[in-house]
């Protein structure tokens, strides 16, 4: 529990030469950030600092809060580590520009503010620069832009140069084959599922047609990749259905993977990498789950295929009109939803299962992280219709201010939600990460 709650706080440490001041400095900061922080023992030199304060930063150390006064400037401009000029109450201090000015040119990252809610972003996204670099990704099954299968394809517009993904993000991903976790979830102890059925079973509303045995399965299948993230220490998943579970064993995942979102593990579908990477920087930014979805300019169709193409088009030309999108797909993370579950068959192909819960209307913010993973697709929406749908259990209706160019510009069929508007969060991500973000306004 040590090591998980380290990653998900921003530890400080606080440089002085009074304590009154410093503890002033905690005392605002705790509360403009919240729970985002926590202190680790300050440093207070009563004469003058020494010239290397390397030997006094905490192994913990996240970032560095020196109170200049009294204090010399250039020994904090070598410790490697991001530094924050706190000014009274978080807002704009004159004498802290020419500091910054002078650390940023001895190669120091450097963050100032003028406001508090400024600090308090930075600090969200600063932490979210962390939770990315110490995150391990679990990919189960064949990686659909590495195979020469072509039944394995998939969703193939993902960055496959995992190299690159680990130099912008920091995470590492490992692959794990699908029959492995497929023995693992034949290993599983039947009475351990039942017993977690119980909490599962308390969430749905109304099975309608699943058998709770069908559904002990999937409780199962969960089960499985909890034991193997835990044994791999990983953080996030995503795994190839599609393409290559569903041709071992057609067992449907989708509710296993909104429980592990509810749990705080970012999980994908489809093993889409880039999507779990973009709701991963989602999560991991706003606390809450996100959703992975298509996007499309037609209406759904009650049961397994789409609409013929007379009607596709058709609404295409209709939904581009009105700048309205459908987002729809399989996994509902409840935390974000506003009923329980109602379970269904997997595309009302009367196998499978899926559970719909309603989703709130409202803004929200939807993005795709680019092929090459430095580039990030985002702009705004409005959530104004949501209804049940049988193609994919659930079906929002997006409005957006420039749908054409954003379906220009995004790289895939999937892309991600969360609720409420974080272009401003991710914009500066962007900036401390070199992630460049196109924002479709």
């Amino acid at each position: 529990m040590d090591g998980e709650k380290s990653k998900k706080v921003l530890y400080i440490q606080i440089f002085g030469n009074k304590t009154e001041n410093v503890e002033k400095a905690k005392k605002e900061i705790k509360e403009i950030a919240g729970d985002i922080v926590e202190f680790l023992p300050d440093v207070i030199f009563d004469k003058k600092i020494p010239s290397d304060i390397s030997p006094y930063l905490n192994i913990k150390t996240d970032i560095v809060v020196p109170l200049f006064l009294g204090l010399d400037v250039e020994p904090f401009a070598y410790i490697k580590k991001p530094i924050i000029l706190w000014t009274e109450g978080g807002y704009y201090g004159a004498w802290s520009k020419d500091l910054n000015s002078f650390l940023t040119l001895k190669g120091a990252e450097v963050y100032q503010f003028i406001t508090p809610s400024e600090a308090r972003e930075t600090l969200k996204v600063l932490r979210t620069r962390k939770r990315m670099s110490k995150s391990k990704i679990l990919y189960f099954g064949e990686m659909a832009g590495t195979t020469a299968h072509r039944d394995l394809s998939g969703v193939i517009g993902s960055d496959w140069n995992l190299e690159r993904v680990k130099d912008v993000f920091g995470c590492i991903v490992k692959q794990i084959p699908m029959d492995y976790l497929l023995k693992e979830v034949d290993k599983v102890n039947l009475d351990s599922a039942k017993e977690e059925f119980k909490e599962w079973e308390d969430k749905v509303e109304d099975f309608g047609d699943i058998s709770k045995d069908g559904y002990l399965e999937v409780v199962k299948f969960y089960l499985a990749m909890k034991k193997i993230l835990k044994e791999q220490d990983a953080d996030a998943l995503t795994i190839n259905c599609l393409s290559d579970l569903f041709k071992k064993k057609f067992i449907t995942p989708c509710q296993a993977l909104a429980k592990l979102n509810d749990e705080d593990i970012p999980a994908g579908c489809e093993g889409d990498l880039n999507a779990l990477l973009t709701m991963m920087v989602f999560h991991y930014t706003t606390d809450t789950p996100s959703i992975m979805g298509n996007i499309y300019l037609f209406r759904p169709e009650n049961g397994p295929g789409f609409p013929p193409p007379e009607v596709r088009v058709a609404d295409a030309k209709e939904y581009l009109s009105q700048n309205k999108a459908r987002f729809t797909h399989d996994v509902i993370p409840l935390r974000i939803a506003k009923s329980k579950y109602f379970l269904t068959t997997y595309h009302n192909s009367g196998k499978g299962i899926t559970g719909y819960a309603e989703l709130p209307k409202g803004e929200i913010t939807v993005a795709r992280i680019g092929p090459e993973a430095n580039r990030m697709v985002i702009t705004t929406a409005e959530i104004v219709e949501v209804e049940k749908s049988g193609h994919c259990s659930f079906s929002a209706y997006l409005k957006m201010k420039n749908l054409e160019e954003y379906l220009r510009q995004t790289s895939s069929i999937h892309n991600v939600i969360t609720y409420g508007n974080h272009i401003s969060e991710i914009k500066k991500l962007g900036k401390i990460m070199n992630l460049k973000v196109v924002e479709i306004g």
